[in-house]
């Protein structure tokens, strides 16, 4: 009996010419995924065991989708078809007829994936000649990861569906049951720290074992098994069923079965016994003389309009609010932003919580509402076209005189008002979480400002899908077209597919509350410009579907019929025009493959002049005019050349970074040969030699300016508040980049560049004299009357001339080649320590942690000058700038450290004495000033380098919070960086400590301090504090530059010679 039951399924779908097609697409989409699927894990080959199971873990998620579909068909079939009440009266096996439906949806959804990894190694297939990209091709590498993880996961979301479906009979509650799965999926991904999540938070070793035994889907026991594998065996070693991913796949296939069974005894084959009782009217035997009456309706004018149109939003208002399922939402909505606002609030293990601020609240609603509303608007959208159809009253709709356009600005009405009433729900709810969490400090037009910023969107969301279910006319053909429009115009596929300019992301704009300094800065004019551009289109998508569904064969002869709608079209078709024009002009899109090539063409152009002696800069006298609320600045500079190669020089090779536009450049006695702005590039020939020991003169003039068409140099953001540039990068330097160099030794060796540019080894000796490149440098910046400005060297003077306030710094004595600039809006906190000035410039709105950061940088000074050294400076400024510049926590320039507004001055430490932030950024970066700016200042370009300045910041960090929070308190923050330090290693090689190259922050940092912890208790503080302060003395400029067997080899002379051998292989 199962047979036939399942076989009279499955006659549904499988002769079925647009099944067949579907599944077809399952293969292309695989094979598609195999071509243009990329992950950056250096070493990992695309086709290993890590990354298929990576990748067929993140593409699964998809199978919930199918299986919703498929649900709402299968599972409420009869009831579709009102032929429930039939199928109720026959012998049908309960049991068994139910089991053979939850069996066709759960073989359909493996089916279609299936195809999907079949097409996916009929790609690798195809592709396996490029040996660098992929090794040789296993098949179990495919398949495990199909057993282990999407088979139960298709289990596990089939049996959640098929319940609420049998206990429910309501689609409105399938659709639900896919949401939730979905939130179920993002929750344990936040806590999980995810890589699918790329601003994820380490977590601690005890939440990550606690999420891989409770992640239904498994990913998280995936990324616990996986965490600390190598990227050897990340190409080898195939996910084991053991430990914790044994557990929770028990876990899954257990409940999946409890819940199918437990669904299936529950269902009813029956209606509700409940029957509403009408009231009887008594017969009293006589009836009254029948009337005629006739009643005048005019079906004209605009007061016919309005009732009718009144009429049917509030039936469709009523359709979509009434009942249970909208209050169910209303809930999963609530609970996916609070856990959403929570996991930001808490930062995860290495920081502290943030301060509930309205921006926060801000920045969640944005980032979580798109997926939440499309998802509710698509299914909405279709229920609300096709409901007179699935009522039968479309028939006395279709003869009443009401135009269509009615109706179908009722029905778009009815789901902005779906939107607007979310929006004003999640504006409660985080006014309602502000107070729990005490911050109570409401910025009213910010939230106000979400009606406008979410509001346009979701209205163009609503009209467009209500037109494609117009359009195509067919229910679930015009879904399935409804998700693929918005799976290419607003999600990464459309990216990669190459849909990645504005005029292809339809209602869709990197607007982004990056901070209260800036709030949406620049973007929010961009984002008005490009909603005119989609307004338009959805409003000529309307028209057309309005006159579709009014059967018209073509929309010319409607036109020609209504003068103000051709009139009307038109101007909507000029302004998508003009629009779309305009902002087509104004963007510039590069894809990261452009990118790539261009470094490869640098290289191959340039490399050749790395070895040809260049002058050094020895001087800088610069003028900068920033313009914040135009986003734009100019420069104008004064180099001294000096010719310290020993030999003289005929030629230059000048280069500026193409982001900037060069107006002027002038060198004496050259004349330039070559102008290459592609690449950034200027040759110039000397009229005469430039004899070692000589001097020149440079004079340049620069401009730069951005657009919220484009996205921000995070490194260089002129912005209205909190600009921050990190401005030394973007003037004009001599000689060949090496860091315009692609990297990826697979990615070289695909396009046979050999090997990239190799760090000095540490026995390599340095030229004598060394060239430290150190400069004197002098600056004037000017901006706005409100704005305060920042720069690296000692503030000198401030006068206003004009609207703009000017600012002079200088250094005193020579600095590395390394300076910053901040602008901003500023308030001001001074004290001194031992005659240093200790200045904190914040935003107003951020006081709550500067004391304490003046109170910690004291302790750092009195600390690092006991123990090290004297400060090099008169000053120390620590300065706030805003969110969009990211990269970095805090960073630290000659006497001046920059932070970011979203971590150290917004962090809430009332309840988390123990992550203390400011203690350890003050630690870090104020120890700086010693390891790794004008004191101790290795060549950065030579092994270990980083172990020097990093590793030593990271060791005064440590001591400090040993000396503010005692011995016992530095176990915690160790056992918290072996932690990170072993989440790292799945990331990047692990190497030497003394060999550490300069991006590998992993061991730099983690390595690094876990390394000078375990020489601490070997030998003890004071031992290590005299060891650095002699090899400070030692190795500072001007003296010759440290290697970290210089290091190394200090330890070893205040130690005992039994413990030698210990300390080398802390380093070795």
């Amino acid at each position: 009996m199962f047979i036939d039951y399942f076989l009279l399924e499955v006659s549904f779908y499988f002769p079925k010419k647009w099944f067949l097609a579907l599944l077809f697409s399952f293969v292309a989409f695989g094979y598609w995924v195999s071509i243009i699927g990329s992950f950056s894990l250096t070493g990992v080959y695309s086709n290993s065991p890590f990354v298929l199971t990576y990748t067929i873990g993140l593409v699964s998620l998809l199978n919930i989708f199918t299986i919703v579909i498929f649900s709402s068909q299968v599972f409420l079939r009869e009831i579709d078809a009102q032929f429930s009440s039939l199928l109720y009266t026959t012998p049908v096996n309960k049991s068994i007829f139910l089991l053979s439906r939850f069996v066709l949806v759960l073989l359909i959804t493996a089916l279609t994936f299936l195809l999907f990894i079949i097409g996916l190694m009929l790609g690798h297939t195809l592709q396996g000649g490029q040996h660098e990209k992929f090794m040789s091709f296993r098949l179990l590498n495919y398949v495990k990861p199909y057993f282990l993880l999407v088979l139960p996961n298709i289990f596990f979301c089939t049996a959640i569906v098929s319940a609420i479906a049998w206990s429910s009979r309501s689609k409105t509650l399938v659709f639900l049951s896919g949401i939730f799965i979905y939130i179920l999926y993002f929750i344990a991904s936040l806590f999980s720290n995810s890589p699918l999540f790329a601003n994820a938070s380490p977590v601690s070793t005890e939440t990550m074992r606690l999420m891989a035994i409770m992640d239904p889907f498994g990913l998280a026991a995936f990324f616990e098994q996986c965490q600390s594998w190598s990227p050897a065996l990340k190409n080898s070693k195939l996910l084991q069923l053991k430990g914790n991913f044994l557990i929770n796949r028990l876990g899954v296939f257990v409940f999946s079965a409890a819940l199918m069974l437990f669904a299936i005894y529950q269902a009813r084959f029956q209606h509700s016994q409940k029957q509403k009782t009408k009231p009887q009217l008594r017969e009293t035997g006589q009836r009254p003389p029948s009337a005629k009456v006739e009643i005048s309706v005019s079906d004209k004018g605009f007061s016919y309009k309005w009732h009718t149109f009144y009429s049917f939003l509030k039936m469709d208002i009523r359709f979509l609010v009434k009942g249970i399922p909208f209050v169910i939402i209303i809930a999963l909505w609530v609970f996916f932003l609070g856990m959403e606002i929570y996991s930001d609030i808490d930062a995860g293990m290495r920081l502290p919580q943030r301060y509930a601020s309205t921006g926060l609240m801000i920045r969640n609603i944005i980032n979580s509402f798109p997926f939440f509303l499309l998802s509710l608007l698509s299914f909405y959208g279709m229920e609300t076209v096709w409901r007179s159809r699935t009522t039968r009253m479309n028939v006395l709709e279709d003869s009443t005189p009401v135009q269509t356009t009615v109706i179908s600005l009722a029905k778009w009405i009815s789901l902005c008002c779906i939107a607007l009433l979310l929006i004003t729900i999640s504006i409660l709810q985080c006014i309602v979480l502000q107070f729990i969490f005490q911050y109570p400090k409401i910025e009213w037009n910010l939230y106000i400002s979400l009606f406008y910023i979410l509001g346009i969107p979701s209205f163009l969301y609503a009209s467009v899908i209500i037109s494609i279910q117009s359009i195509v006319g067919v229910k679930y053909p015009a879904l399935l077209l409804t998700v693929l429009f918005f799976v290419l115009t607003n999600s990464f596929i459309g990216i990669m597919l190459g849909l990645e300019h504005p005029v292809f992301r339809f209602a869709k704009s990197p607007l982004q509350y990056s901070g209260d300094m800036n709030q949406f800065g620049a973007y929010l004019h961009a984002f008005s410009f490009k909603m005119v551009y989609w307004t338009s289109f959805s409003v000529l998508i309307a028209i057309y579907s309005i006159h579709k569904r009014n059967k018209a064969k073509h929309i010319s002869a409607v036109l020609k019929s209504d003068l103000s709608l051709k009139v009307f079209s038109l101007l909507m078709f000029a302004i998508l025009s003009v629009s779309g024009y305009r902002i087509y002009q104004k963007t510039q899109v590069s894809s990261s493959e452009a990118k790539i090539e261009w470094m490869q063409h640098y290289e191959q152009k340039y490399r050749p002049y790395q070895d040809i002696a260049q002058p050094t800069i020895v001087s800088v006298k610069t003028e900068i005019d920033l313009y914040p609320t135009s986003n734009e600045y100019v420069i104008s500079g004064r180099y001294k050349l000096v010719n310290k190669s020993g030999a003289p020089l005929d030629s230059l090779l000048l280069y500026t970074d193409p982001s900037m536009e060069l107006v002027q450049v002038k060198i004496d006695r050259t004349l330039q040969k070559a102008n290459d702005n592609t690449y950034g590039h200027r040759r110039f020939k000397l009229t005469s030699p430039f004899m070692p020991g000589d001097s020149i003169t440079m004079k340049f003039a620069l401009k730069y300016k951005w657009t919220p068409f484009n996205r921000h140099d995070p490194m260089n953001a002129i912005l209205a508040n909190g600009s921050f540039m990190r401005i030394s990068r973007y003037y004009p330097i001599f000689g060949y980049q090496h860091q315009n160099e692609i990297e990826d030794p697979l990615e070289r060796e695909k396009r046979k560049l050999g090997k990239a540019s190799a760090l000095k080894k540490l026995d390599q000796p340095d030229a004598l004299p060394y060239d430290y490149g150190y400069v004197d440098l002098e600056t004037i910046i000017s901006s706005d009357l409100d704005q305060t400005c920042i720069a690296t060297g000692e503030f000198i003077r401030k006068w206003r001339k004009g609207n703009r306030n000017f600012f002079h710094y200088k250094s005193i004595g020579p600095i590395p080649f390394r300076f910053g600039i901040s602008s901003a809006v500023y308030a001001v906190e001074k004290s001194t320590y031992d005659d240093i000035s200790v200045e904190v410039y914040y935003d107003s709105k951020h006081p709550e942690n500067v004391k304490q950061l003046i109170n910690d940088s004291k302790r750092t000074l009195a600390y690092c000058q006991n123990n090290f050294g004297k400060y090099p400076f008169k000053s120390i400024r620590f300065v706030e700038i805003s969110g969009f510049v990211s990269g970095f926590n805090a960073t630290a320039y000659p006497g001046t450290i920059f932070m970011n507004e979203n971590t150290t001055f917004h962090s809430d430490l009332r309840r988390e004495k123990t992550r203390d932030v400011i203690n350890e950024l003050a630690g870090h970066e104020l120890s700086h000033q010693w390891w790794g700016n004008s004191q101790i200042d290795p060549d950065d370009r030579r092994e270990g380098a980083t172990m020097l300045t990093e590793t030593l910041a990271m060791y005064t960090e440590l001591m400090c919070y040993k000396h503010k929070h005692g011995p016992e308190g530095i176990k915690n923050v160790v056992k918290m960086y072996q932690d990170l330090y072993e989440i790292g290693k799945a990331n990047g090689a692990d190497e030497a400590l003394m060999r550490v190259s300069p991006g590998n922050t992993n061991v730099a940092y983690y390595k690094g301090l876990l390394a000078m912890y375990q020489l601490h208790e070997l030998i003890g503080e004071e031992k290590i504090n005299t060891a650095l302060r002699r090899f400070l003395q030692q190795y500072a400029f001007p003296h010759r530059p440290p290697t970290s067997e210089d290091l190394i080899h200090e330890f070893l002379k205040i130690s005992k010679p039994a413990l030698h051998e210990n300390i080398r292989k802390l380093f070795m």
